[in-house]
């Protein structure tokens, strides 16, 4: 891997293969939550590094408990802080150059509670060069191999899966990523109305060209999602992810006529006509709370299943071969359904956490495994916010006051302001809710820049949307009112909607007026 950018690049790009050493827990020893990983989510075994610019390096430390580093055998390289609290951190460092004869090596080890995490960094005599090593983690959790996703701070999402399959973002205001406590991860977070049509705010995975890809789900296939409805289901098929349009496979909550439940759907028959195998969980998903769900479709068994929070809740036969999607529609959607080429459908409402594809059958044993990894114990939080007007730019001054209208903020209501441009930032502020209102406590060391603003309450997280700040000094610059547009203005002489009462909007420097043409002839 010759060529990249900067250190930055190159170093990050290994410390991803650390991310699921933990899961979520009680803050006891075997349940500590500890990650060091970059963005890109990337995992090789080790990269070739070539230092560039400042020669600095960055990494994302996340944990549920204190954590120290240190630099062993190493007096050239350096990194801080060398230690932090919980939640996440940013830690930035420097290789310099080799000016000896010697080729060396120094160690980075990462230590939280019982949890350690050693990184490797062997540098050539005399260069900027050398390989970062992270040694493997044995884990007895599967890992996909066709699909797997992971959901970044910037709004996209990339396939950390051996097929590196492109991951691209239609992006629309009804779909926002933020850091999902519960979770330790970035969730994708959808707003759409549940089953309807969308061209934009979801998830496409084209796999069209990808025979590779596709011989894999055919000869058999596992999906897995976590996800957490926002509002209850309806009568319509509403999908988190999936890839549907007369065959295909994927998860769906059923409408009214079957049940309302989760359903793991392949499009399996043996004389090519389309046929739907509906492998019912009988579980109807509460709103505010979370599911692990994981269909399995077994070719050779001839039969589905659906494992729910870890547990076989239904099969079905499912003889025959699978029948792909028509034209357009292959690609696989997170946030509904696809619906041709350029639109999706069955749209979804609620988080995303987890979007997996496995090229193997998995069993009973595997699905525990999984689940286990990413199990937690949230209670269900309903969290319903209408008539929301939030700001897409606003001037504040830290120390003061931000205000986010709308309705149905309780008293405990809490808001995290985090940014979109650097993850290192992200500010826990104090609130308190009125009529109609939820006053932002904005912090004293606040800066400018745009960032997503999440609501807490309880244990669940729901995300707002998003503005950019701007920090002001002075409270007089807070407000700076304008006059954009009117409609039929009219002074003294000048009559309503005519042209002289366009011209005198155009005085005003507004942006639109109405006024009145008349055909006579």
């Amino acid at each position: 891997m010759k060529n990249f950018i900067g250190k930055l690049c190159v170093f990050v790009f290994v410390a991803i293969g650390l991310a699921t050493a933990c899961t979520k827990s009680d803050k006891n020893e075997e349940e500590v939550q500890f990650s060091v990983y970059d963005e890109s989510g990337e995992t090789p075994k080790s990269v070739d590094f070539e230092a560039k610019g400042k020669n600095e390096y960055s990494l994302r430390v996340m944990s549920n408990a204190p954590w120290s580093l240190e630099v062993k055998g190493a007096d050239w390289i350096t990194a801080s802080p060398l230690s932090g609290k919980e939640g996440a951190r940013q830690v930035t460092g420097n290789i310099a150059k080799n000016e000896t004869l010697e080729a060396r090596s120094g160690e980075l080890v990462f230590t939280c509670k019982t949890k350690s995490v050693s990184i490797g960094i062997n540098q050539k005599k005399g260069s900027k060069e050398g390989e970062i090593i992270v040694p493997p983690t044995p884990s007895d959790v599967p890992e996909a191999d066709l699909l797997d996703i992971i959901f970044k701070n910037d709004g996209t999402a990339v396939d950390i899966s051996d097929s590196k399959m492109t991951v691209t973002t239609v992006q629309g205001s009804s779909a926002v990523n933020y850091f999902n406590d519960a979770y330790f991860r970035y969730a994708a977070h959808f707003s759409h109305t549940l089953g309807s049509a969308m061209s934009a705010g979801y998830y496409k995975i084209d796999y069209t060209q990808e025979q590779k890809f596709k011989d894999a789900l055919a000869d058999g296939h596992s999906m897995e999602v976590v996800f957490r409805m926002d509002a209850p289901a309806n009568d319509t098929e509403i999908k988190p992810f999936s890839s549907m349009q007369s065959g295909g496979t994927g998860f769906l909550i059923t409408d009214n006529s079957r049940g309302r439940d989760i359903t793991f759907l392949p499009n399996v028959s043996s004389d090519g006509k389309s046929s739907w195998k509906w492998t019912h969980s009988n579980i109807t998903p509460e709103v505010g709370r979370y599911y692990h769900v994981v269909g399995v479709w077994s070719k050779r068994a001839g039969k589905s299943y659906i494992y729910v929070n870890g547990e076989l809740k239904g099969e079905t036969e499912a003889a025959g071969s699978l029948n792909f999607p028509t034209e357009g529609s292959t690609w696989f959607c997170v946030g509904g359904d696809p619906n041709g080429a350029s639109g999706a459908h069955c749209g979804f409402n609620g988080d995303v956490v987890v979007a997996r594809i496995y090229g193997n059958v998995l069993t009973a044993k595997d699905v525990a495994a999984l689940y286990k990894a990413v199990k937690n114990d949230i209670k269900p939080e309903v969290i319903s916010i209408s008539d929301l007007r939030l700001l897409p730019n606003a001037n504040v001054k830290p120390g003061c006051w931000f205000y986010i209208y709308a309705k149905g903020f309780k008293s405990g209501d809490r808001v995290k302001l985090e940014s979109m441009s650097s993850e290192s930032l992200s500010y826990p502020c104090a609130t308190v809710d009125g009529d109609g209102f939820l006053k932002v406590h904005i912090p004293d060391d606040f800066r400018a820049g745009k960032y997503r603003i999440v609501l807490g309450r309880g244990e669940t997280q729901y995300p707002l949307g998003s503005s950019e700040f701007n920090v002001v000094s002075d409270l007089k610059n807070l407000y700076n009112t304008r006059i954009v547009a009117h409609r039929g203005y009219h002074y003294g002489s000048v009559a309503e909607n005519s042209v002289a009462s366009l011209a005198e909007a155009q005085k005003l420097g507004v942006y639109g007026s109405e006024f009145d043409v008349y055909i006579t002839t």
